[in-house]
């Protein structure tokens, strides 16, 4: 559990494929025990070479 204030990193592994140059965006839902915030979306583009 991350407490308000606290800072932690987050791991995420995804694998770009050759031939999937460009920009990509992906979503990561993290869930909360806020009431008000039940969710949070983190949102990620990565770049393919090639």
């Amino acid at each position: 559990m991350i407490t308000p204030g606290e800072k932690t990193t987050v791991t995420y592994p995804f694998v770009m494929h050759e031939g999937m140059g460009g920009p990509h965006l992906f979503e990561i839902t993290l869930k909360t025990d806020s009431q008000e915030a039940p969710s949070v979306v983190l949102r990620l583009k990565a770049y393919a070479g090639g």
